[in-house]
């Protein structure tokens, strides 16, 4: 636990008026350069923690940014947790997580945020309506406009899958993930440049292992089947491998697979996935970026951030 203002002013042997000008960088000039790197080198060694409710007073801010995302069950919104929490906590902020399980959970988390008062708000899904146009909203994963959001690049992402899989000689190519993801949008356009054949069939919203298992069972049984499929994530896509193994279906000579996210399970499982690295990192940082860009300068002009991903070829696709 770290030490707060009067204490740090006690150990340097100097007043809190001090203390405040050197933390907030006002000391040049006024205070000693010894003196300011002593109480610099205590505010790090013994963690200075910062009084967030009188600071708060003062500046009319909780310090708390509020994060609605979906459950964190998936490791890629795990991930995205613990990635915000750390990068918020770095800039003097505290995160206040709601998580829903389904759509109709959506509207709860939004009011359980609300009822603690955040700066500002990090949310996943655009169908978010903020009663308080005064809150600052960042969004991840559309590009909206009038809004500060960060997205992945879902077309470079499609593009990148159909380029590959139809240079492997691939024609008839499935799709399972939401129906409202921008890749699935892509997908649909994709298939026409590439004069390909859009079957419903061969695409599922299901993204339960029961769902799965149902699904490739249907499609495999089929006269026309497609020979592969772009997974919303790695988690699905190691779903249709256990349930090919089930179904003792060979893969990837039956059937390749495309996944995404990159989890650390896609590089040894079997096969090892091809995949996209969705870049974590980047997100997380854009996010916290443009919510304290907001936060300091409500004026500013709205940005999309776009994240351009990489494909990472494995052992889940073969040629035909």
């Amino acid at each position: 636990m770290g030490i707060i203002m009067s204490e740090l002013a006690e150990m340097a042997k100097v007043s809190r008026s001090t203390v405040s000008l050197v933390l907030n960088g006002k000391a040049d000039g006024r205070i000693a350069r010894a003196k300011q790197e002593k109480i610099l080198k205590l505010a790090e060694q013994y963690n200075y923690c910062p009084n967030r409710i009188a600071r708060g007073l003062k500046t009319n801010r909780m310090y708390a940014i509020g994060v609605a995302m979906p459950s964190p069950g998936v490791q890629f919104y795990g991930d995205m947790a613990e990635r915000l929490q750390l990068g918020l906590a770095a800039h003097g902020y505290s995160a206040i997580f709601s998580f829903w399980l389904n759509q109709e959970g959506i509207r709860k988390t939004f009011s359980t945020i609300s009822s603690h008062e955040c700066d500002g708000l990090i949310a996943w899904d655009p169908e978010f309506t903020i009663p308080d146009s005064a809150v600052p909203t960042v969004f991840f994963g559309e590009r909206l406009p009038n809004c500060d959001c960060v997205s992945l690049d879902a077309e470079q992402v499609v593009h990148e899958a159909f380029e590959y899989l139809v240079s492997l000689g691939h024609r008839r190519i499935g799709f399972t993930g939401g129906f409202m993801d921008a890749r699935f949008s892509w997908y649909k356009q994709f298939l026409k440049k590439y004069h390909l054949e859009f079957n419903p069939a061969w695409c599922s919203e299901k993204l339960t292992f029961p769902g799965v298992l149902e699904n490739l069972e249907r499609i495999m049984q089929s006269d026309s089947r497609p020979t592969a499929m772009l997974a919303n994530n790695d988690v699905i896509a190691y779903m249709f491998v256990d349930a090919a193994a089930r179904l003792k279906i060979e893969l990837p000579r039956e059937l390749s697979l495309v996944g995404f996210n990159n989890i650390p399970e896609s590089c040894h499982r079997h096969p090892s996935m091809t995949t996209f690295d969705s870049r974590n990192e980047e997100i997380a940082e854009n996010l916290i970026r443009l919510m304290l860009r907001r936060i300091e300068n409500p004026d500013a002009p709205f940005e999309n951030a776009i994240i351009p991903v990489k494909m990472i070829v494995r052992d889940s696709c073969c040629h035909i």
